[in-house]
């Protein structure tokens, strides 16, 4: 294992904190409909979620993980139902070629989207606390270690995040409108099963 903590958060934002399912679906949608910079910020929605529930895992915030597990049923159901009202979304949309236009209003709003549903799936934090152990991540961290671990996640997820808005923007101008109408149903119908399956899962 890596001695350096920020190698250490570099490690566990490869491991858990780069989700390919939801937020990599709603960053691929977002950035086909308004572009790369959409696409980015949909992505650090996710990344704020993931440094949240790292810093809960580092400092083990016992109150924090204990409302989590109390209501993690609750918490599971408004997110899937949150997740398919999306999918929906996505799935009726009527996409067409044109320059991608975003507003101060739209990139707030896709932020706060992905950073929800990252934030309603319980098993984040405790995804988190596994991956400090196979990374060997002590109980006992100082603060300076603390921010290099979060500054490793912040790196690693922000990384995967421009990469995949990035390709996504590229294949974006060798798309015709049906095309895109075509990839926003396959992701509607994607995102309104992972929903059920964030519901219905344990």
């Amino acid at each position: 294992m890596p001695q350096s903590f920020f190698l250490k958060g570099l490690l566990v934002a490869l491991i858990f904190g780069i989700p390919a399912g939801t937020i990599g679906t709603l960053t691929i949608q977002h950035t086909l409909q308004k572009g790369f910079k959409a696409g980015v910020i949909t992505g650090l929605g996710s990344t704020a979620a993931d440094m949240f529930y790292a810093c809960i895992g580092i400092c083990g915030i016992t109150f924090v993980s204990d409302f989590i597990t109390k209501y993690q049923q609750w918490i599971r159901l408004l997110g899937g139902a949150f997740i398919i009202l999306i999918g929906l979304s996505i799935f009726r949309k009527k996409e067409t070629i044109k320059e991608a236009d975003v507003d101060v209003y739209t990139l707030p709003k896709y932020f706060f989207t992905s950073f929800g549903i990252a934030l309603m799936n319980p098993a984040t934090v405790f995804s988190f606390m596994i991956a400090f152990a196979l990374v060997e991540v002590p109980s006992n961290t100082t603060i300076l270690q603390a921010e290099e671990i979060i500054g490793g996640i912040l790196c690693g997820t922000a990384i995967w995040w421009i990469a995949l808005s990035g390709i996504t923007c590229v294949l974006r101008k060798k798309l015709n409108t049906i095309w895109i109408q075509r990839i926003n149903r396959v992701l509607g119908c994607f995102m309104i099963a992972m929903g059920g399956i964030f519901i219905f899962h344990g």
